[in-house]
């Protein structure tokens, strides 16, 4: 690991953290709407990673040289989740806002979503609704997740409920569970239903779109084999640790999803 530029901002009320293996016109587009927030006492800490994270430094350095809020880090560690982990580690606020590097984020989303972390200390992790778009950034849909406590808590036993890309959380109640512990795949949804055994946190979503999440996202990449195995094994490891059969049925249900998105495709 190697910090290649360093925030000047040493208190800062809330942390981007962002990580990425590529260095694209997406990536620029994303932190381009991080930084031009209304909201705007943040820093930035974006990790690179894999092969080309000294190239991504680089071009990042010259690209962004005048803004005093953003710290750069290599890893030829690959994989999100140990990105995520060593981000994290780093972040000096205590409210983190993730972010994805080829989504973007409407003006008002930090604004919007540290008024209510603010306005409500119970809240450990608010999302909030989104809109799919294409690479071309053409809107496809709306995405209107569960916003409620129970109606995410009862969610999560058959589905990631929460747009992990849309997200702000409270650092310390993230590394009190472990941080990110998902395995290759599925890293959010692990540490989702973590947090959902401790009872007085609680989970929330801003009724409104603040992220422009590329439908590209929601590739085959996150319906491989291995997404459905991590999401299964997660689910099947909290039935075993809780004995709530709701699990075991979450975990059936996850194989089921698998099989016929197999079937689909064979019959594409």
């Amino acid at each position: 690991m190697k910090i290649i530029k360093q925030s000047k901002n040493i208190n800062p009320k809330v942390s981007w953290l962002i990580c990425s293996h590529v260095l694209d016109l997406l990536l620029y587009e994303s932190l381009d709407s991080c930084f031009v927030q209304s909201y705007s006492d943040f820093e930035m800490i974006f990790v690179c990673n894999g092969d080309l994270s000294e190239k991504i430094a680089q071009n990042l350095l010259v690209k962004y040289a005048n803004e005093d809020r953003l710290t750069i880090v290599t890893s030829n560690l690959k994989y999100l989740t140990h990105s995520l982990n060593l981000g994290l580690d780093l972040c000096r606020a205590e409210l983190v806002a993730r972010m994805d590097a080829d989504d973007r984020c409407v003006q008002d989303r930090l604004k919007i979503q540290m008024e209510y972390m603010n306005q409500h200390p119970e809240v450990c992790v608010l999302g909030s609704y989104f809109r799919i778009i294409d690479k071309s950034g053409l809107i496809k849909e709306i995405i209107r997740l569960p916003y409620t406590d129970s109606g995410i808590r009862k969610a999560l036993f058959w589905r990631n409920p929460i747009c992990h890309p849309s997200v702000i959380y409270r650092k310390n109640e993230i590394c009190k569970v472990g941080g990110y512990m998902g395995g290759l795949q599925s890293e959010d949804y692990d540490l989702w239903i973590r947090l959902a055994q401790n009872n007085l946190l609680k989970f929330a979503a801003i009724e409104e779109p603040l992220l422009l999440y590329r439908s590209m996202s929601s590739s085959d990449a996150r319906k491989s084999k291995y997404a459905y195995a991590a999401m299964a094994s997660a689910q099947l490891r909290l039935f075993v640790v809780t004995l709530n059969l709701k699990w075991l049925l979450g975990a059936g249900a996850t194989i089921i999803k698998r099989l016929l998105w197999v079937r689909k495709k064979q019959m594409n």
